[in-house]
């Protein structure tokens, strides 16, 4: 068994000097195993940086969408207390009389209305005051609308 060890340590100095053509081959397989484990490293370097920068480039962005969410729901809360103000009555009375000379109707004036299910023709105007007893409407079937027949 000496002999055997003894062999195999004299071998690899003996292939080198009977056999050049090893070591080199040897050689440039370490260099290029070395090459391909340092761009390896590099490789995975610049992927963990390009990972890192498009988080912070996500964070942005998100931020930016935060606060246009924040400036669009405060327009939407303006937009509401525009709308509340422009549909109060008293604001819409006060234009009808200033601006568009309106007065208010007398109770001889107003006809109430309401709507009726009719399972024949469907839903229909009808009236609910018996102010309107003197007028005597007719329905167009076809459109929906009235015309009265005094």
């Amino acid at each position: 068994m000496n002999k055997a060890i003894l062999a195999s340590s004299l071998a690899a100095p003996i292939e080198g000097v009977l056999f050049p053509g090893k070591a080199k081959a040897r050689r440039k397989a370490s260099g290029f195993m070395a090459f391909c484990i340092i761009a390896a490293l590099i490789a995975a370097s610049l992927f963990y940086v390009w990972s890192r920068v498009l988080v912070i480039n996500l964070g942005y962005d998100l931020s930016e969408a935060m606060d246009r969410h924040w400036k669009l729901v405060q327009e939407n809360k303006k937009l509401h207390i525009e709308t509340a103000l422009l549909k109060s009555l008293a604001r819409i009375e006060r234009i009808a009389q200033d601006e568009l000379d309106m007065e208010k109707p007398l109770p001889g004036q107003i006809i109430l209305m309401k709507w009726e299910e009719n399972p024949s023709i469907g839903p229909r105007l009808v009236y609910s005051s018996s102010l309107c007893s003197s007028l005597s409407p007719s329905l167009c079937c076809s459109c929906g609308s009235f015309s009265f027949n005094s």
